[in-house]
């Protein structure tokens, strides 16, 4: 009976470490919260239905973990457009009011995108993470805020940083944008153009700390795409809800992973590719740092700016000075090495010297640069596909430099009876000069853009100014390899990406793409040119060795290598379950002539469509990128009408209304006058007023029904042009269409256009 009676006891002790074990972040919890938002929730784009009933979830979320408060934070006008959107907050107090922000965006872009990884799967790590850190004691105060309008601009994180009460306490700011693919978790710890003067970093303790807990927990997952971000922090390539706390000096940081190998910003961005690993991974991390800062505080000090930058494996903060310091010298040595290159010319006579060497190395350049598009253009014929390389993009891109390297022989070939001159002068200056102006027209941008020709250029004026043969030869072979790693940056693949679902179909545009990246291709290659063109009249060993790459076995050699792996990318399929086409099935009707067309387009080529729409059935195939159906429709889905009132100061009070029969996602009204220029005085709508006249925009899902008044200022007699755009999410008469290698798409644009006759000798007049 004794032992019976200490039995309770005994398993109480024993329990006891389990019971107090605080919650972990569950990939569990993480990927069922995806699931809802991309599939119960779907598409959130700004202001939708689907955008506010995430808002709603979020927030009843973080009020049942018992957050000390949990609101949406109103946005009335988002970027200028009359479109509502909001930031879901829960703020979860702590001992301290000091304040650590985790933040995700809760829309998604475009309307058809059910934006599973951007950016539910990050919303979705904050949420459980929400619920494991509601459980736990804190140290600081942590506020967890779904950002709305992130991809329209970063909207609802500049809201939040203009508008949350408390943001003088907030020390740090984590964004968790994108969680849910396997790949690299690359860190976002710049600032970009646009946002703010301040242009703060991620100060090196936040990174040092988020790389060493990486290596810790074993994840090895974590990755910093340095030649992206030296674009990036210049021109402003990309950006999340992390700027525009770095704008206002607090440290901050995103995590996103998938860039290059998730289909977002497409109707790919599903649930079906979310991996529980990728979320788990992300959440441990973020996990990881709010317990190390919980545990030992913030640290306080600032850093200044630096480049991050992986040397042999390990991580280097180069200090903005460090960049500063490259410039310097290399201009001033890349002045010296002119200097000596000029002074130490041949002396040839006038009647033996060679001419136009430089415009011929010029020449075949563009040969080359030609040559290493030539791959992809003849697998687009043989393919059938105008971007074959949408899926396999890493490997066109080895396609292009087998291409290129064939290209050189070939060029070689063409050139043998062209006489080139051998003053190494010549040459070297061309490229010196090349090199002085990528470095001056990059430090117009910045220092970090510039310390890549910068780098190009001390390596190749040591070239000149070394009198060794093979280090001669080493240095003009290493020089251009800064430049081509700034051009083939890491994140390439999207923006080509990207640029593909851009390019209007047809030949002109896809004419002046090849013109442009033919000219980029070229510029970049001109002071390898020249440098090679050096190193072949001064270096002995490397002259022979293009001797005999002109010879006949290099050129077998070289067609053997691109018929096989020609053959290899050619059995590479073009598109793939992530990456597939859009066909746009768009209708259009003018309500005033009463006109309806019917247009299937896309950016690729039609494989095997077909449309049954009322009595016509039509298959497409091969190359067609655009088809125009004749099929007789109505689509009266909008109503305008309304009154202008001229006053005794000549102004014109105008009000009118925009009533929609059927649901809409996207409304615009565009006024200008006829003869003069129209001058808004008031409006109860938000309106951009341009050189094409006054702007009123709605975003997806406004009211059915708009009211607009607004007073305008105008000359006397003359009359206001009126126009009204709508656009809905559905066609106006059943059809079906079927594209297997193709996702589609369908809208209806409705259009209305009048001109009104203002009464300047009445007080009224009515529609």
């Amino acid at each position: 009976m004794h032992l019976v009676f200490l039995m309770p006891a005994v398993l109480l002790v024993t329990s006891a470490p389990a019971w107090s074990q605080p919650p972990q972040f569950d990939p569990d919890s993480a990927y069922a919260n995806v699931e809802y938002l991309a599939l119960s929730v779907g598409p959130r784009p700004i202001g939708s239905r689907g955008e506010r009933r995430a808002l709603r979830w979020v927030t009843q979320r973080l009020q049942s973990f018992g957050a000390d408060s949990a609101y949406i934070l109103p946005i009335r006008s988002a970027r200028g457009f009359n479109t509502e959107s909001g930031v879901a907050v829960g703020v979860f107090r702590g001992r301290s009011d000091s304040t650590i922000v985790i933040g995700g965006h809760i829309d998604s872009a475009p309307r058809q995108s059910p934006g599973a990884n951007d950016d539910a799967s990050g919303i979705a790590c904050l949420v459980e993470l929400a619920r494991v850190w509601s459980q736990r004691a804190r140290r600081y105060t942590l506020v967890f805020a779904a950002f709305g309008g992130e991809e329209q601009g970063l909207v609802g994180s500049s809201h939040f940083v203009e508008h949350y009460a408390d943001i003088e306490d907030v020390r740090l700011m984590l964004q968790i944008d994108m969680a849910g693919d396997d790949s690299e978790l690359t860190l976002f710890l710049d600032p970009v153009p646009g946002f703010g003067e301040r242009q703060t970093q991620a100060p090196q303790w936040l990174v040092r700390d988020v790389l060493s807990l990486d290596r810790k927990l074993g994840l090895r997952w974590v990755d910093y795409p340095t030649h992206f971000f030296s674009w990036n922090s210049t021109v402003g390539l990309a950006a999340s809800d992390h700027v525009p706390f770095l704008a206002r000096g607090i440290p901050a940081l995103d995590f996103t992973s998938g860039v290059n190998t998730s289909p977002i910003h497409t109707p790919r961005d599903r649930f079906d590719f979310i991996s529980r690993n990728a979320l788990a991974r992300t959440g441990t991390l973020v996990h990881g740092l709010l317990t190390k800062y919980n545990e030992k505080g913030l640290p306080t000090e600032t850093s200044a700016p630096y480049l991050l930058l992986s040397v042999l494996g390990r991580w280097v903060f180069v200090p903005r000075w460090g960049l500063v310091g490259l410039c310097a010298l290399a201009l001033g040595l890349g002045a010296f090495a002119f200097w000596h290159s000029r002074s130490t010319r041949l002396e040839i006579p006038q009647a033996e010297r060679v001419r136009l060497s430089g415009s011929k190395l010029f020449l075949m350049t563009v040969g080359v640069a030609l040559a290493a598009q030539a791959g992809e253009a003849v697998l687009q014929v043989l393919k059938g596909w105008r971007f074959p390389w949408m899926a396999p993009f890493e490997a066109y891109l080895w396609l292009a430099g087998v291409c290129a390297l064939v290209g050189v022989w070939v060029v070689l070939q063409l050139t043998r009876t062209w006489a080139f001159s051998p003053d190494p002068y010549v040459y070297a200056k061309r490229a010196l000069a090349l090199l002085f102006l990528l470095t001056g027209g990059a430090l117009a941008g910045s220092v970090r853009l510039a310390a890549y020709p910068a780098a190009a250029l001390l390596l190749f004026s040591l070239a000149v100014l070394v009198r060794n043969g093979p280090l001669k030869l080493l240095l003009t072979v290493l020089a251009p390899w800064p430049l081509f790693r700034l051009m083939f940056m890491e994140m390439l693949p999207f923006f080509g990406r990207s640029l593909a679902a851009e390019t209007p179909p047809g030949f002109g545009p896809s004419f002046f793409l090849t013109l442009a990246l033919t000219a980029l291709l070229t510029l970049w290659y001109l002071p390898a040119a020249y440098g090679f063109g050096y190193a072949a009249v001064t270096v002995a060993p490397f002259r022979e060795a293009v001797r005999r790459f002109r010879g006949p076995i290099a050129g077998w050699v070289g067609a053997a290598a691109l018929l096989a792996y020609g053959a290899y990318v050619f059995s590479l399929p073009a598109y793939d379950q992530r990456w597939r086409p859009t066909l746009r099935a768009n209708a259009h009707y003018d309500l005033q002539t009463e006109t309806p067309s019917l247009r299937l387009s896309s950016n690729e080529y039609f494989h095997d469509v077909t449309v049954a729409v009322d009595t016509l059935n039509e298959r497409y195939r091969g190359r067609v990128l655009h088809a125009d159906l004749e099929v007789p429709f109505r689509a009266d889905w909008l109503q305008v009408d309304g009154r202008e009132t001229v006053n005794p100061d000549s102004t014109v009070d105008v009000r009118w209304r925009l009533v929609t029969l059927r649901p809409w996602y996207y409304a615009r009204l565009l006024v200008r006058a006829d003869t003069s220029q129209l001058t808004p005085l008031s409006a109860n709508w938000k309106y951009y007023d341009g050189a094409g006249g006054l702007s009123f925009t709605w975003m997806y899902d406004p009211p059915d029904t708009l009211e607009i008044a607004a007073t305008l200022k105008l000359l006397s007699g003359a009359e206001l042009i009126r126009e009204v755009t709508a656009a809905y999410p559905e066609w106006p008469l059943p059809a079906q269409i079927t594209a297997p290698y193709a996702d589609v798409t369908r809208r209806t644009t409705v259009t209305y256009r009048d001109t009104l006759k203002l009464p300047w000798t009445q007080t009224t007049r009515k529609d």
